[in-house]
């Protein structure tokens, strides 16, 4: 009955759709990124406040990120092992503080003065390990008891300071995915969780060669095969439903009966051919679905919080 509902929630929406080319190197991706979200300024299907906010904040998590790399050259690129590549100890602590009050004046300036974060920096501030734990608690994954006594602490929305975190922790997470992954695919898993960093998958994308799934990290955008008909969640392969506006719609998403947790999807065969494939500006250019799968029941892991 749900999954009926869901279907006809999505036959009455607008999908917004792209025609630009793709990018070459970091910088050109960045910019290229920020030109797709500013497209979708005005569209009907998506909030330009909430795009606002995404603008300013892959800014400065891109001015996070270019930080980083000065300080921490590259060094030779290794292939990928069977362990995550990413944890706490990588991140830098002036930079993500640096990054959190950025965060803050964005948050502020685009009206989201009901989740002010000021009371967040001053805890960072007095407890120094404060940070490294939150973020920890991010790429383990394991519970959320450091960031509800933060939250109780600070009076910051829990939702809210979990992506506030998760959007400090990717610069970090991202560089030390670049640093260690190899451009080939990861071989496919029955595992739902990032190869790169261990975080959750925020988009699932159906390639245009082969119509093959892979999931996009939520946290550092690393990309890896997945079985397409299996939920990265709780591996069920007999409870998941796919819904998409009509044939022609690149924008879906793929819905758990048994877990009840959802993700994203983009058909990138419907996409223009000459136009790069970002998870966030697609994830952004499909938020109206994560209201309707909030109202049918479904629940999504965390909002997408990585650089690309």
């Amino acid at each position: 009955m749900r999954a009926a509902r869901l279907q006809q929630w999505i036959f009455g929406l607008i999908v917004v759709t792209f025609n630009l080319t793709s990018p070459r190197d970091l910088s050109a991706e960045s910019a290229e990124i920020l030109r797709q979200l500013d497209s979708l300024m005005g569209h009907e299907s998506v909030s330009s406040d909430y795009v606002r906010l995404r603008i300013q904040l892959l800014k400065a998590q891109t001015d996070a990120y270019n930080k980083l790399s000065r300080a921490t050259p590259a060094a030779d690129v290794t292939a990928p092992s069977c362990q995550p590549c990413f944890n706490a100890r990588d991140v830098d602590l002036v930079i993500a503080r640096t990054l959190l009050g950025r965060i803050t004046t964005i948050t502020r300036n685009h009206g989201r003065g009901a989740n002010n974060l000021t009371p967040l920096c001053d805890a960072v501030d007095a407890q120094s390990n404060l940070l490294p734990q939150l973020v920890q608690e991010v790429v383990s994954a394991e519970n959320n008891s450091v960031a509800s006594a933060v939250a109780k602490q600070t009076g910051v929305n829990l939702q809210t300071l979990t992506f506030v975190t998760r959007v400090l922790t990717a610069p970090f997470a991202t560089r030390a995915m670049r640093l260690s992954m190899q451009q080939d695919l990861p071989e496919p898993s029955d595992s739902g969780r990032c190869p790169s960093c261990g975080c959750e998958p925020g988009l699932s994308l159906l390639l245009r060669e082969d119509g093959k799934r892979i999931l996009a990290c939520n946290l550092c955008a690393c990309l890896w095969r997945f079985p397409r008909a299996q939920c990265p969640f709780c591996a069920k392969s007999d409870a998941l439903n796919v819904f998409r506006f009509d044939e022609s719609t690149p924008h879906g998403m793929a819905a758990c009966d048994a877990c009840l947790s959802y993700i994203k999807t983009v058909d990138t065969r419907l996409l223009p051919e000459d136009r790069a494939v970002f998870p966030l500006v697609e994830t952004t250019a499909a938020m109206y679905l994560d209201m309707i799968a909030e109202h049918e029941g479904y629940a999504q892991a965390s909002t997408y919080a990585a650089l690309r």
